[in-house]
C-alpha cells in the first residue's frame, strides 16, 4: 500500500494496488474523507498489503486544503493508525519513504 501521493511504486515494484486507490488524496480531503477511509479500510481488511510505504512532504495544499503531509495526517486516522500499529513493524526510511513490513504470524 502506498499511503502518499507516489503510484509509480506500484509499477516500480511490479505489485498490484492495494485498495482500489492509487493514491492517499481521497481519504485526506475533508469532503470525501470519511466515506473513503472506510473503504480503504474495507480493502485492507479483505487483503492486508504485506508492505506499506507511507510518504513525507507529499503537501499539496491546492489539492487537500491543508499543509500537512501523508505521514503527518495518519495521527487523524486512528483506523489506519492502529492497523499499521499492530500489524506492521518499521523496516527502513529511503528519502521521503518510511517503510513497514507486515509481522510474521505466530508460527
Amino acid at each position: 500500500l502506498v499511503w502518499g501521493f507516489e503510484p509509480v511504486i506500484y509499477d516500480l515494484a511490479d505489485r498490484a494496488v492495494a485498495t482500489r486507490y492509487l493514491y492517499d488524496v481521497p481519504q485526506r480531503v475533508a469532503w470525501a474523507a470519511p466515506p473513503m477511509r472506510a473503504t480503504m479500510m474495507a480493502d485492507l481488511r479483505d487483503r492486508p498489503p504485506a508492505a506499506i510505504v507511507v510518504e513525507r512532504r507529499d503537501v499539496f495544499p491546492m489539492v487537500t486544503g491543508d499543509a500537512i503531509d501523508s505521514a503527518d495526517t495518519i495521527e487523524g486516522f486512528p483506523a489506519f493508525r492502529d492497523l499499521l500499529d499492530a500489524r506492521y513493524e518499521h523496516a527502513a526510511t529511503i528519502e521521503d519513504f518510511e517503510l513497514y513490513l507486515e509481522r510474521p504470524g505466530p508460527s
